[in-house]
């Protein structure tokens, strides 16, 4: 079993974020293996935020938000000003499990949102992974206007070309 973490490892404290990893025989007993993600690239350089992985075929792909502030905090880099910051959904395909290579196998699958339609170009995050019967899928949380949740569904043949099927949201006509 593999568990990723998110984390900042320089301090208990809210900072860039990072994945951390740990495997498991027994769900019991865990062995930390280091940092699986950190930040190398534009899209991610101020963070790796939550996601999920899955196994197909031998390799695990990781798949994550990555964040880049657009107003970095002077008094510190770790935080953004303002809310000025775009998040896209990135991946990354390990080809054993164990070694993740950050500088050169990372990949924008979703890029920012140019507007609000789909969705909001700074708080969509968090894509989750599974097989279904027919093909692969991706729901991502977002939000609508700033005060509405809304789920997107995603679809792919092959893990890595990922084409947008609809969206489900909460607005003010639901009550």
């Amino acid at each position: 079993y593999h568990l990723f973490y998110q984390y900042f490892p320089y301090d208990p404290r809210w900072g860039t974020m990072h994945w951390g990893h740990a495997v498991s025989r027994d769900l019991v007993t865990w062995e930390h293996r280091g940092i699986a993600l950190y930040p190398t690239v534009r899209e991610d350089r101020n963070g790796c935020f939550s996601g999920s992985a899955v196994e197909h075929e031998g390799k695990l792909y990781l798949y994550y938000t990555g964040v880049h502030y657009q107003e970095i905090d002077p008094e510190n880099i770790h935080k953004c000003l303002n809310d000025r910051f775009e998040s896209c959904q990135m991946m990354l395909v390990s080809e054993d499990g164990e070694h993740f290579d950050n500088l050169d196998k990372k990949r924008v699958i979703i890029p920012p949102f140019a507007d609000r339609e789909p969705a909001d170009r700074t708080h969509t995050r968090d894509p989750k992974v599974w097989r279904g019967k027919d093909a692969w899928y991706l729901v991502l949380g977002s939000t609508v206007e700033e005060q509405y949740g809304e789920v997107l569904f995603y679809r792919s043949e092959d893990l890595e070309n990922w084409t947008y099927i609809n969206k489900a949201w909460k607005g003010p006509e639901y009550g």
